[in-house]
């Protein structure tokens, strides 16, 4: 996917902005963007022209207009143009045109109307049904003229649209407001662009005027100047000086005679002839080049100082050569004779030969007219270069002239730009071929028999480099621009490993390689494949036919030592340039000679169009006509090359053009603007014109043609126009509905061209439109940082609801079309939908048909970046989409989509699916990769081309991931997909591949496939790849796709399954041999298998990093270990590459586990660690959608494993609670970031939000579920904290009283998050419910310290349902980290011997106490007999109070309670004060000096009622600062059903005088009737006949049952999840004693639901045979919980029997001095009922020693 700029990522946040609107009219009218203060209406004093009536018009001729100053046409005046017609009339309105009226021009009128503007505010009429050709086109030509902002003053009728006085609308204006256009200056039969059917092309043969040409022998000589083969003697040959030289019989290569000189003692010594003494003068030719050709060797002598080999054997230097040393008689200064000598074809510094080996020696020799002056003393041609002791032996010398067989033939120069490209030329030599080489490389021409036929070839020799090459000139004068010539040749590389060899060709501007897309000239060449055949297409250029030469050459840029052979060269045209385009003939009547036209581009480049000029049309008599254009170009695609690639051809011409004077040098990109504007209902025609240079860069606005707020102006027809040269946008909509925008061309254009520019836009059709070559805006001309023409595209839609259908889209810098929707109206449309009811990104879908995309630099479509999510999915119809270097069709961040029929191929990838795309179809669809078509192309032309690249091909890409988990995935149906794989020509090509990115290593991008077909023998990994995903590091191998048809079976079998990734992840639960290898796709096909996903989702901990799910076969016993995985994202900070722990440690986000597995009828999952079962918290489980396919797995066949959770993982639900780890494991944050901080309240570390922006975010973890599951369970809440300043890091305090959130002195508190899936399949809903305060700051607070959390919370339904609970500290002012240390949520028991709860105050705080009504509350010293005491500072009503809330497990229904305390009393100053107890609130108006009275406050659901229970009865004793009282409160109250059944009750004092203040102590409540020391269990028996006092734990049914124990009831303890399921019962602690015996006692039965007897075993300490018992557990605030056992089961099992639970204990001081003292009865195995009878606590007056046991009885 491509990427979108950070400028663009601002779009959302600016959408309010002016965005693409009419910045030039907002001078006191508005804000920005905004024309007018309202619409504009037609004008009530035009009459009937309003309805089209044009009667009683008057000439313009006799009006005598002054166009000197501004002409206005009055409203109510219809004025016809009678002025020639003829293209001589010239206008100018030096003051601008303004027609209220009408102004009518006759039909096919020509002229030129200049103006500083033209409004229409009445009508303007013009005609037009004349043939686009010669003086026709632009025969009626608008100019605007004028550098200077016009404004615009409306008719009277229309003043209050401009509020009464103008409006501003820029330089050079046509603007329509409130009239009406009736332009038709096209008829409607005229097409604007057809698709090309085929071309004519040109056999006419290519000739050339400068080519070489053979050499003629002079004055009567030959050919052969010189031919020796030694046989009969050596001369002309000669010794040089010094050294020996005779013939030598037999010794030649072919053995005969050659001629040998050896003795040499100087390396210029050897063979040599004297040219000019065998006359050769008339004979040899000046400037003329000679070949020269001999068989050569040289050898060591024997008896020589030197090595064994010569240096130029052994090192390549002094290598054998031919120098020609010519000397004239002439003196030079000194009066010595003059010399020159030269060297040609010296082997030394280019070839290397071997000793005693006979070698091809070749060389071309030039002479010049120094050589054979009429002065010259000797030409001497000699072989010298080795070293002395090296002889020299030569044999077959020939000097020749080159013959006609080494030049262009004549009568076809043409016919091959190469000459001698098979060196079959007698003699053979390399001529005209030149050598580059490196030192010791050597070109010569061999020759070899295959078949009985001798062949000769180039043969490259010594190479020490990748560049030594043979070249040639082409023969340049026969390239004709636009030409395609097919380049072949054969070569052989003897490499053993296989090379590429490319072909270059070079002028003396440019060099360049022949292949499409840089591609090799020759791939994979190596000596096992011996010769190869290679050929390239090859379209010459411009720049080619005026070259001075064209040079072609070899060069193998892997390889620098392997010798190489090349054979047939060839440079042979094969397609001519054309001038000749097969159209419609509807053409024939409206086209014509002079027009301008475009042939869009039929490559991956928009630059590859041509703008011609007709020269003739004919019509063929068969529904065609032939347009022959003044230039040649290239062959493009056409229908008969497939119609899915035909290009388009465009009439760019009008015969009516409005356009811009030239005359602002200053903004250059500054042109004309047309708008209609803020004209509803008004149906406008403007069709046939030409918008010429348009457009104001950089202004809002300021467009060629603007529909400006409009509404619904149904009817409008803008057709048939072309804009060319836009300098911004071209045919922008916004604020308008129900136009037909249809047959527009639009070319060589900024910015986005065809827009809907608000987002409001509906209801609009654009059909039959074609736009071309539209240019990014340059960033110094972008409207504002929420605009994104910087990216164009040709169509840029931003509402769905309008109707596209046939456009074509050729060419833009980015993007074809462009659906680009947010989820608000923007602009100026705001105001027209100031409810904001359209959200674009949702809106319904218009349609999308048969449209078009090509030669666009980006995607050809694309949803991007917002997305679509539609409610009914919205259909892509018959797209055609080719040839673009991005995708064909890119669907991002979107949902509900379908793509159906239609062609996308040619493109890098043809459709892309992308990560953020969902429950998208591709459906009844054609996806070609590499067209054989293109290839040609591009490899002829030169083109840019997907292949090669740096990545294949690919036909629909999918990602391996969706943009939420509960997302639906992709349907792939009736799919036809053709050139793919190594048969396309494009290597590694697929057709279905899987993007290599990852999110998480998971893959839930859950797909289907039907339908699909495929090139015959097509191979598996040209059909599915997934290679570059499995090689991804972070992948866990989890593919799983399903194949309903069996269209992807590596054996085309048709047998239906699964495509999974070849892991054992996949394979483990499947029979052997069920899944085969797709080779070469890294997956393998698992046969009927049908797959399902299960997720489980869990905390992100690193403690769970080593976790993984165990998944068991039930039926198989086979096993897997399914991974975890999590995204885990980084950032950069300072250049460095960090944890993102803000994104990372989110409450939202988890780590996942999701095995995916076949069909078992019996799997069980668990999770563990190290092999041992484990448990992540929480778990959120979910399945994916049911699969098509079946059988399919669900809830009947999985068993996941919850195990228990014991008291040690209880006692304290916070993990890491200060982070003693060093880190945050474990911790999250719901916003606020989350860091360590290196400083804490017990040790070294704290856990901190990090830089928290909102007073809900702060530091939390999820909570252990299965500790919250029993309802009734109580749990407190204990936590250090301190608030501290993000920016300064000073340390803030807060108020513990403060109640409002958004006061800034708020404290922190505890929050609970709570959240229960609905259902288990993916997308289900999941309820979310908060409970808070959990826990909130106690006061007082303590500046500069750590301060406490506090807070005790009873398990309720709704906590014991959750599937995650999300425990979090907020609160606090934005700005402020939150620091917590040391935090507790452990088990508690809130005694009831007093239910009310720090009422002493002597812990120091007050925990557990809250306000109602506007109060504050402060602990006070002393208090009542003690430290402290509980105070109001601040009572703003009389029922402003502290408050406490009752613990309601405490309240037997019908039972008595009594509560009572202390209270002072104080005035608003602080003073002691008393009151009179015997007055009563409100009778007589007493409101002052009443005493303070105790009410209860039931809370139910929504219904709240204040009962009144207790006051100060006893008369006041009165209290003063110097003389302290305490005087006492009582109430009773009987908790009836609605007290015991309500959600909270809480009491508060109530009728006490506002402002004054209230101070209590010791304030407790107590049952009216003690506990009997003597029996302390409350209804043990159950003889009363229900349960009253017996409380649950967990989630069991309790009942009474008969019979009994010997008595007429009992207990029955049903439904039962978990052992530790059971009873309890609060023991007043107050009654016991110390250092007594107590015992504890009852009857127990264990039977099955059904009422089978279940028996256990009581020496079992573990599993299913454990028996009940009983256990005590104490609970003290702020610390954690302990338990311990004090009775088993006695003795034998009796089955089916009563058996006895008993148990002796004194009381530690730890329970004796408990807040809270309770027994536990429980232990039994999960699922069994337990009957209780009899149950027991009472005191012995026995000793330890007096103790029996018990014994079991029926």
């Amino acid at each position: 996917m491509r990427s979108y700029s950070a400028a663009v990522g601002v779009l959302a946040a600016a959408v309010l902005a002016p965005s693409g609107t009419d910045g030039a009219l907002e001078a006191d009218i508005g804000p920005a963007g905004e024309m007018a203060a309202e619409d504009f209406s037609p004008l009530d004093c035009n009459g009937a022209m309003n309805n089209g009536v044009f009667a009683n018009c008057v000439s313009w001729s006799l009006q005598n207009y002054d166009t000197a100053a501004a002409v206005t046409i009055p409203c109510g005046t219809c004025v016809d143009m009678d002025l020639p017609g003829d293209g001589t009339t010239e206008l100018r309105f030096m003051g601008g045109l303004d027609i209220q009226g009408a102004l009518r021009f006759p039909s096919n009128w020509k002229g030129k109307i200049t103006s500083k503007f033209i409004f229409v505010q009445g009508h303007l009429v013009i005609d037009n049904n004349a043939k686009v050709e010669g003086d026709n086109i632009n025969g009626l030509e608008f100019v605007l003229e004028g550098m200077d902002d016009q404004p615009f003053f409306p008719n009277a009728e229309n003043a209050a649209s401009c509020r009464g006085t103008s409006c501003e609308v820029g330089k050079k204006p046509f603007v329509v407001a409130g009239g009406q256009l009736h332009v038709n200056a096209l008829p409607d039969t005229c097409p604007t662009w057809v698709p090309l059917l085929d071309v004519v092309t040109d056999d006419t043969p290519a000739t050339a005027g400068n080519y070489p040409t053979a050499p003629a022998p002079e004055n009567g000589c030959t050919n052969d100047i010189i031919d020796q083969n030694f046989e009969t003697g050596y001369e002309p040959f000669m010794v040089s000086l010094g050294s020996d030289g005779a013939l030598n019989p037999g010794g030649s290569h072919d053995g005969t005679s050659s001629f040998k000189v050896e003795n040499r003692q100087k390396s210029w010594q050897g063979p040599f002839v004297d040219l000019a003494a065998l006359g050769l003068k008339d004979c040899i030719v000046p400037g003329q080049t000679y070949l020269v050709q001999a068989m050569a060797k040289v050898s060591i002598e024997a008896g020589s100082n030197n090595s064994t080999y010569s240096r130029c054997h052994r090192l390549g230097t002094e290598c054998l050569g031919l120098i020609v040393h010519a000397a004239t008689k002439g003196p030079d200064d000194d009066g010595k004779p003059f010399m020159k000598w030269d060297t040609f074809g010296e082997f030394e510094y280019v070839n290397r030969h071997l000793d005693d080996t006979w070698f091809q020696f070749t060389a071309e020799v030039v002479f010049d007219d120094f050589h054979f002056a009429n002065d010259s003393l000797y030409v001497m041609m000699y072989f010298g270069g080795p070293e002395a002791g090296v002889s020299i032996e030569i044999d077959d010398f020939k000097m020749v002239l080159p013959g006609s067989g080494l030049f262009p033939d004549p009568l076809a120069v043409c016919d091959d730009l190469v000459i001698n490209g098979n060196a079959e030329n007698a003699p053979p030599h390399k001529f005209p071929w030149n050598f580059i080489g490196n030192l010791g490389s050597a070109v010569t021409v061999k020759s070899e028999t295959v078949d009985g036929t001798a062949n000769n070839y180039f043969a490259i020799r010594g190479r020490d480099g990748t560049y030594p090459s043979i070249s040639t000139e082409l023969i340049s004068d026969c390239v004709v621009r636009q030409s395609q010539y097919t380049i072949s040749a054969k070569v052989r590389i003897h490499s053993a490993d296989e090379q590429d060899v490319r072909l270059i060709l070079k002028t003396p501007t440019k060099t360049e390689s022949v292949g499409s897309g840089g591609a090799p000239f020759c791939v994979g060449l190596s000596a096992q494949k011996g010769w190869v055949e290679c050929s390239r297409q090859f379209q010459f250029t411009e720049d080619h036919e005026t070259a001075t030469s064209i040079e072609l050459s070899f060069m193998v840029p892997d390889d620098e030592a392997s010798d190489i052979d090349i054979d047939n060269v060839s440079v042979v045209r094969s397609a001519a340039p054309l001038n000749q385009f097969v159209v419609s003939n509807s053409v024939a009547s409206c086209w014509g000679a002079g027009a301008t036209i475009l042939q869009t581009s039929h490559t991956l480049s928009r630059e590859d169009e041509n703008v011609l000029t007709v020269e003739s049309i004919t019509d063929n008599g068969d529904s065609t006509a032939t347009i022959r254009t003044t230039t040649p170009v290239a062959k493009p695609s056409s229908e008969a090359d497939g119609s899915n690639y035909a290009v388009e051809m465009a009439l760019l011409d009008r015969n009516v053009k409005i356009a811009p004077e030239s005359d602002d040098s200053i903004n250059p990109f500054h042109g004309a603007h047309f708008t209609i504007a803020y004209t509803p209902n008004v149906a406008q025609t403007l069709t046939g014109v030409h918008l010429s240079g348009m457009g104001q860069q950089g202004i809002f606005g300021r467009y060629p043609i603007h529909l400006q707020m409009n509404g619904n102006i149904e009817g409008s027809d803008i057709s048939r126009n072309v804009v060319r040269g836009s300098n911004q946008r071209c045919y922008v909509v916004q604020g308008t509905h129900g136009v037909n925008l249809e047959h527009n061309i639009a070319h060589d254009t900024f910015g986005h061209c065809f827009m809907l520019e608000d987002g409001i836009e509906q209801n609009n059709t654009i059909n039959y439109n074609l736009g071309s070559q539209t240019k990014a805006t340059p960033e110094d001309g972008i409207l504002s940082i929420a605009e994104s023409d910087m990216f164009s595209a040709t169509f840029w839609m931003s509402n769905p609801l309008n109707y596209l259908q046939g456009n074509i889209a050729a060419g833009s810098e980015d993007t074809g079309f462009w659906y680009e929707f947010l989820e608000l109206v923007r602009g100026p449309s705001v105001k027209r939908d100031p409810e904001y009811a359209i959200n674009p990104s949702t809106s319904p879908f218009g349609h999308f048909k048969d449209n078009k995309f090509h030669s666009n630099d980006g995607e050809g479509f694309k949803v991007y970046p917002n997305g679509y999510f539609p409610e009914t999915r919205a259909v892509f119809e018959n797209s055609v989409g080719i040839k673009n270097k991005g995708a064909g069709m890119l669907l991002h961040n979107s949902r509900n989509l379908g793509i159906d029929g239609g062609f996308y191929g040619d493109n890098r990838m043809q459709i892309e699916v992308d990560s953020h795309a969902d429950d998208v179809t591709i459906t009844n669809v054609g996806v070609g990769g590499l067209s054989p078509l293109y290839q040609l192309q591009a490899e002829g032309g030169g083109y840019a081309s997907h292949c090669p690249a740096h990545r294949a091909i690919s036909g629909v890409q999918l990602h391996s991931f969706l943009r939420f988990r509960n997302s639906k995935g992709y349907v792939l149906e009736n799919i036809n997909f053709s050139e793919f794989g190594e048969g396309s020509g494009c290597v590694g090509t697929t057709a279905i591949e899987m993007d290599s990115q990852v999110r998480d290593g998971h893959f839930d991008a859950f797909a289907s496939v039907q339908g699909l077909t495929f090139a015959a023998g097509a191979s598996v990994k040209e059909k599915f790849n997934m290679c570059g995903l499995a090689g991804h590091d972070d992948f866990i191998g989890d593919l799983a796709i399903n194949d309903l048809d069996g269209s992807l079976h590596p054996n085309a079998s048709g047998t239906p399954g699964f495509v999974v990734s070849n892991s054992d992840l996949m394979t483990t639960f499947m029979e052997d041999g069920a899944c085969k290898d797709m080779e070469g796709s890294c997956s393998l096909f698992c046969e009927n298998a049908c797959y399902r996903t299960l997720n489980f989702a869990v905390p992100v901990a690193s403690d769970f990093d080593d976790v993984v799910m165990t998944v068991v076969d039930g039926v198989t016993g086979k096993s897997a270990d399914f991974p975890g995985y999590f995204e885990k994202k980084s950032t950069v900070v300072d250049d460095v590459e960090v944890d993102d722990t803000y994104e990372n440690y989110g409450y939202q986000r988890r780590r996942y586990y999701s095995p995916v597995v076949p069909y078992s009828s019996n799997y069980t999952l668990k999770f563990t660690k190290s092999g041992a079962d484990y448990w992540p918290m929480m778990v959120e489980m979910g399945w994916e959608d049911q699969p098509a396919c079946t059988p399919f797995v669900d809830d009947t066949n999985i068993n996941f494993v919850i195990p228990e959770a014991n008291d040690a993982e209880c006692s304290n639900l916070v993990r890491n609670s200060g982070g003693e780890k060093g880190t945050f494991d474990n911790w999250m944050h719901s916003g606020g970031g989350i860091k360590i901080h290196n400083s804490g309240f017990s040790g070294s570390f704290a856990i901190s939000s990090n830089g928290r922006t909102g007073s809900w975010q702060g530091p939390g973890q999820f909570l252990d579920v299965r500790c919250l599951s029993t309802v009734g369970e109580q749990y407190e809440i204990v936590a250090k904290f301190k608030l501290i300043d993000t920016a300064t890091g000073v340390e803030e305090d807060c108020d513990p009283n403060q109640k409002n959130v958004n006061d800034d002195s708020i404290c922190p508190r505890v929050s609970f998050r709570m959240r229960q899936l609905q259902g288990n399949t993916i997308g289900d809903a999941v309820e979310v419910k908060y409970a808070y305060p959990m826990a909130e700051a106690v006061a007082p607070f303590t500046s500069g310290s750590w301060n406490d959390l506090y807070g005790v919370f009873t398990v309720t339904e709704t906590m014991a349902a959750a599937d995650s609970i999300f425990m979090f500290i907020e609160r606090a002012k934005p700005g402020v980290d939150i620091v917590v240390d040391d935090v507790l949520i452990q088990p508690t028991v809130q005694g009831c011997s007093n239910a009310i709860y720090n009422g002493d105050f002597e812990l120091g705080d007050m925990r557990y106490w809250k306000t109602i009504g506007n109060s504050e509350i402060a602990i006070s010293e002393p208090g009542h007999a003690s430290a402290y005491a509980l105070k109001t500072t601040r009572r703003d009503q009389f029922w402003s109070s502290m408050a406490h809330d009752i613990n309601l497990d405490c309240l037997v229904e019908g039972e008595d309670y009594g509560i009572d305390g202390y209270i002072r009393l104080m005035d608003s100053n602080g003073a002691f004060v008393n009151c009179d107890s015997t007055l009563t609130w409100g009778v007589n108006s007493a409101m002052t000096n009443v005493c303070p009275s105790l009410d209860m406050r039931i809370v139910k659901g929504n219904i709240t009622e204040d009962r009144h229970i207790g006051q100060v009865t006893q008369p006041w004793n009165s209290d003063s600062d110097a003389a302290p009282v305490w005087n006492q409160f009582n109430s009773i109250f009987k908790a009836d059903a609605t007290i015991v059944n309500a959600d909270s009750v809480t009491i508060f004092f109530t009728r006490y005088e506002a402002k004054a203040n209230i101070m209590i102590d010791d304030v407790s409540m107590k049952p009216i009737v003690p506990k009997d020391p003597a029996q302390l269990v409350s209804n043990g028996d159950g003889e009363a006949g229900n349960t009253n006092y017996i409380l649950t734990k967990g989630s069991v049914l309790l009942d009474v049952t008969s019979p009994g124990y010997e008595s007429n009831y009992s207990f029955v303890v049903s439904n039962r999840a978990k052992a530790s399921d059971g009873i309890s019962q609060t023991i007043d602690n107050t009654v016991l004693e110390a250092g007594v015996m107590y015992k504890l006692h009852a009857k127990l039965k264990l039977l099955m639901p059904s009422g089978v007897a279940y028996d256990c075993d009581p020496t079992a300490n573990l599993g299913l045979k454990k028996c009940p018992g009983v256990s005590l557990r104490t609970q003290n605030p702020s610390e954690p919980a302990f338990t311990r056992p004090v009775a088993t089961v006695q003795g034998e099992w009796l089955s089916g029997g009563w058996n006895s639970i008993e148990g002796f204990t004194t009381f530690t001081t730890s329970e004796l001095m408990s807040k809270g003292l309770m027994y536990f009865i429980d232990g039994a195995a999960a699922g069994v009922d337990m009957v209780l009878d009899n149950i027991e606590l009472r005191k012995l007056d026995i000793t330890p020693s007096e103790l029996g046991g018990g014994t079991a009885t029926s």
